[in-house]
């Protein structure tokens, strides 16, 4: 049918105990790839976000985000 969209999300942190922070699977009847979610750092580092379409090619955008006081130890 032509219909192009995400068929996984998957939000890394790096440098974090566990990298692999969450990930979503979405199918057409989802009608949007939206997500809102809240992470523990551990420190300063960039955040990944990697899409995996359709048709087997893959999106990646990365936001550098600065720590003041790490969530994991706290």
């Amino acid at each position: 049918d032509g219909q192009h969209y995400c068929e996984e999300l998957i939000i890394l942190a790096e440098r974090n105990p566990k990298p692999v922070a969450c990930r979503f699977t979405f199918t057409p009847l989802a009608g949007t790839t939206e997500v809102a979610i809240r992470l523990r750092l551990i420190e300063s580092q960039n955040i990944k976000a990697i899409a995996r379409m359709n048709d087997g090619s893959y999106l990646m955008t990365q936001r550098h985000i600065t720590v003041t006081a790490g969530g994991c130890g706290m």
